[in-house]
């Protein structure tokens, strides 16, 4: 069978130990990814975890759903008679470290054609800071796995991303004029840049728009909705260094002035407060036993549709649905936010300017903040980083392009 007549199939690959953790968002995302999948076709999940080279715990996962197949090739060989008379079209990993450069080695031999999609919107970054020596020492350290893998794609020791499916025009013009694709521009060749080819699409914020899903439309605009980051956020405690030095009084200290805040607006709105936990986020025992009463708790994707203001601890990229429903915004800062949040909140700033609150001093000015909603900076943004074409959704812009 020549490579025209082979099946294609749409996987997510789990590569690391991290995969093994089925959450209700990596369920979110594999109900996403299978909706690209036609009728008649079955979505794979393939477990590579078995080719790990650290200590990972030897387990299966679950699927009860009939459109999708798990798959975990004990061997070389069992994958190898898989794979056979398939084009594979991968989701999942991007970037190697040592523990898994025996997995991306593997694609690479098997020529799975690596896919990325990223259906946020603006790709929130902290470029261009000035960062201090001990700063840059620890994103060098950070970033180790992306620059490990930045050198092994130009040696072509591991593959290359084939398809990255992108909603920002912002960030597609970034990639197409990066430093990697002048280079390869320049000496025409494809040996520095990351991405075969870059297909934009349309957020999924917009899905759920042109989707139908819009949710309590008869209390929109009835509530002040905090969406928090979280000072002791996982990820965050892997981005700043900082965080390691927060004990319980740091964080109640920062959430006392949070609902200081917010009670001060709820009084000049005359709107209810509803605060969105993060679910990754670790909060002291009791930190919110005070405010139970007076606050309703909610999770942001159903919260932020009843909102009026929407009021962010960090930088996130639920900005962007904010934006999409043309909420009026608001960002905290205080003494206790990571630098690393405050970097991701002043890139958002260089956007357009938004109104960044200063909970500290308690002085908060609220009348002035009417400036910043600026609707012509939201439709632009929309534009440049939402919206790409307003009669098909995300899903059959890939579907298109994968399975044409």
């Amino acid at each position: 069978m020549d490579k025209y007549n082979k099946k294609k199939i749409l996987c997510l690959v789990l590569h690391n130990k991290n995969d093994l953790k089925i959450s209700r968002r990596t369920l979110s995302f594999i109900e996403y990814f299978k909706s690209i999948t036609s009728k008649n076709d079955k979505f794979y999940l393939i477990d590579l975890t078995n080719f790990f080279l650290g200590s990972i715990e030897k387990k299966k996962i679950k699927i009860e759903d009939k459109k999708i197949i798990y798959f975990k090739p004990k061997n070389f060989s069992e994958l190898n008679t898989f794979v056979k008379n398939k084009n594979i079209y991968a989701i999942g990993p991007v970037f190697c470290n040592l523990n898994t450069l025996l997995i991306f080695i593997i694609m690479k031999y098997f020529k799975f054609k690596l896919v990325i999609i990223s259906f946020f919107g603006y790709f929130l970054n902290e470029n261009n800071e000035n960062f201090k020596l001990k700063e840059k020492v620890f994103i060098f350290r950070r970033k180790f796995n992306y620059y490990f893998s930045r050198i092994l794609m130009a040696l072509n020791i591991i593959p290359k991303i084939d398809l990255y499916f992108e909603s920002s025009q912002e960030r597609i013009d970034e990639l197409q004029f990066s430093k990697s694709n002048k280079l390869d521009n320049y000496l025409g060749l494809k040996i520095f840049s990351t991405y075969k080819k870059i297909i934009r699409i349309n957020s999924k914020y917009y899905d759920e728009e042109i989707l139908g899903k819009k949710k309590n439309n008869l209390e929109s605009n009835k509530y002040l909705v905090l969406i928090d980051s979280g000072l002791l956020h996982p990820d965050g405690l892997e981005k700043d260094a900082d965080r390691y030095k927060y004990d319980d009084k740091f964080v109640y200290d920062h959430y006392e002035k949070v609902f200081i805040f917010l009670k001060s607006l709820s009084k000049l709105t005359s709107k209810k407060i509803i605060f969105c936990k993060h679910p990754k986020t670790l909060y002291p025992k009791k930190i919110f036993n005070k405010y139970k009463n007076s606050i309703k708790f909610l999770r942001a994707d159903t919260a932020i549709w009843k909102a009026d203001y929407v009021i962010f601890t960090g930088g996130t990229s639920m900005f962007n649905k904010a934006i999409l429903l043309k909420k009026k915004i608001i960002f905290l800062k205080s003494i206790q936010t990571p630098k690393y949040d405050l970097r991701l909140i002043n890139s958002i700033n260089k956007l357009f300017p938004i109104n960044i609150i200063n909970i500290d001093n308690k002085k908060y000015e609220l009348e002035k903040m009417k400036v910043n909603f600026n609707l012509n900076n939201y439709k632009k943004f929309i534009n440049k980083n939402l919206i790409y074409n307003l009669n098909l959704n995300s899903v059959d812009l890939i579907r298109k392009e994968i399975f044409k």
